[in-house]
């Protein structure tokens, strides 16, 4: 059934995804065997289901979260790994985005796709409410809350690559920039730039009513659901594991995300709000409560950080299946790789020295890391290591919403909470000595980004993080080197498609 979801209705609508992303001024034209199909296709609540299955197994290609978004490009750009002489690599490790033509490809690739999700997801919930009063409560609010949150999440990522950042200190000038279309329904003029302050809105407003179908019906939020109604909906274990779905703490989270990208006093009062609910429901146990739907999301302890669960999958809110991600991975993240490999990633010695210093029992350093000791450089194994045999790859984890509560609470002045959050995590990863409680807004807030370094090798966060906060220099790496390279706009801003800018797109 993954298959027939893939192949018939995708492509389809993928024809009105170009449509719109080329800047065209109509849409493809709807033939009248293209609707029967897709009045068939959404006949009964499988085919809802299987658009939605459909959506996340494009997410997880390797143009969006199973290569691109993820281990690759964002790390490159942050500076992860040594440089390579792959010339793609070489390109992004620049941030020279126009002189390679596989890197133009690549961004304007994963462009389409993120619309191309986007589209489906709309055309998706335009039929629900057409089918609504056929479908149960229950399937029609948790079907809607992760199509909108799939919605948010792409129109999310699409502003952190191609949009601005620093959003805190020039929020008097960027809420009334233009910044990306977003596409909410299918019509046949291409959508507008909206400016910051909108796009804001409507993530805020998809978010939010994401959240209430969650809150309301889905099993891991609301575990007094009607039992007899889900157990009829669930027959099949569709809306089990919910930690493959964008479920309701998921979305909590990532609206978190959002709300500490625009940085504001209020948007930062808003984050804290949104990840401690998170965090509270996952220390007194709300998260887990619903044992019937094989979800168990937890903040591992430094012992469980072996063998499979090198990827700290266990402590992903939102993970997705990933079937391709070893053969991907095999390329570029080699332990035993040898000098002159142009694809190669690896950290240098000195770099992990400047990360680690002598936190030697950090279990980040001692599992999630393995030297190479003929080049001396340090290979991340997340998604690397031979007992990762699920190939899940990790879309938003707990100790990130750890983060986010700790800065939020630092930027409202709250040294204290924010420094008692970040001991968790130090404490969770085999650090016994805690953050001195005496510490400055400015040393709590380079404890946290140092956490960002430590936490997120290999997952694609370090990038999205330099940029929200403006990071004017980034760590160059290379033995015996310790040089920074300068940051802007030109190199945090990923440019638009050129197709875009043909068609009068303002970046």
């Amino acid at each position: 059934m993954k298959k027939t979801i893939i192949n018939r209705v995708l492509p389809v609508l993928s024809l009105a995804a170009l449509s719109v992303l080329s800047g065209c001024d109509k849409w493809f034209d709807v033939t009248p065997s293209s609707e029967i199909r897709k009045q068939q296709h959404y006949s009964t609540v499988k085919g809802f289901q299987q658009t939605l299955t459909g959506c996340y197994i494009s997410m997880v290609g390797e143009p969006l979260y199973g290569k691109s978004l993820t281990w690759h490009m964002p790390e490159v750009l942050a500076h992860q790994y040594l440089e390579t002489s792959n010339p793609t690599d070489r390109a992004y490790y620049n941030h020279r985005y126009k002189e390679e033509a596989t890197v133009v490809s690549s961004l304007e690739q994963t462009w389409a796709k993120m619309y191309n999700v986007i589209v489906n997801a709309n055309d998706a919930l335009d039929e629900l409410e057409v089918k609504k009063e056929t479908l149960q409560s229950l399937e029609y609010g948790i079907l809607k809350g992760e199509f909108l949150a799939i919605r948010a999440q792409l129109h999310f990522d699409l502003l952190r690559l191609y949009g601005y950042g620093d959003y805190a200190h020039r929020a008097g000038t960027l809420d009334n920039k233009p910044t990306l279309p977003y596409v909410t329904r299918l019509y046949k003029d291409a959508e507008r730039q909206y400016t910051g302050k909108e796009y804001y809105q409507m993530l805020i407003k998809d978010l939010g009513e994401a959240e209430a179908l969650l809150k309301e019906y889905d099993p891991i939020a609301n575990t007094e659901v009607d039992k007899t109604s889900f157990s009829i909906a669930n027959v099949e274990g569709y809306y089990n594991k919910r930690h493959l779905h964008l479920n309701y703490y998921a979305v909590k989270a990532i609206e978190a995300r959002v709300h500490l990208w625009f940085g504001t006093e209020e948007a930062c009062q808003r984050a804290k709000e949104a990840a401690l609910e998170v965090v509270t429901a996952a220390e007194d146990g709300t998260l887990n409560k619903n044992k019937s739907i094989e979800t168990n999301i937890h903040l591992m302890k430094a012992g469980e950080i072996k063998g499979q669960n090198l990827s700290y999958i266990p402590e992903a809110l939102f993970c997705m299946d990933a079937p391709k991600l070893n053969t991907s991975t095999a390329v570029y993240l080699k332990p035993s790789y040898r000098v002159g490999d142009a694809y190669a990633f690896a950290i240098s010695s000195s770099r992990i020295k400047s990360l680690f210093g002598k936190d030697e029992k950090d279990v980040r350093l001692t599992q999630s890391l393995v030297e190479n000791t003929s080049t001396k450089g340090f290979v991340p194994i997340k998604y690397a290591n031979p007992d990762h045999t699920n190939n899940r790859i990790n879309i938003i984890r707990l100790p990130e919403v750890y983060y986010i509560l700790a800065e939020a609470s630092a930027r409202l002045g709250q040294m204290g909470e924010a420094i008692q959050v970040l001991n968790k995590i130090r404490t969770s990863r085999g650090l016994s000595a805690p953050l001195d409680d005496g510490l400055t807004a400015a040393q709590v807030m380079e404890e946290i980004y140092a956490e960002y370094e430590r936490e997120f090798i290999s997952e694609g966060v370090l990038f999205f993080a330099q940029k929200r906060l403006g990071k004017k220099y980034i760590p160059t790496q290379g033995e015996g080197q310790s040089g920074q390279k300068e940051m802007s706009d030109k190199e945090y801003v990923l440019p638009f498609p050129n197709f875009e800018l043909q068609n009068g797109r303002i970046q």
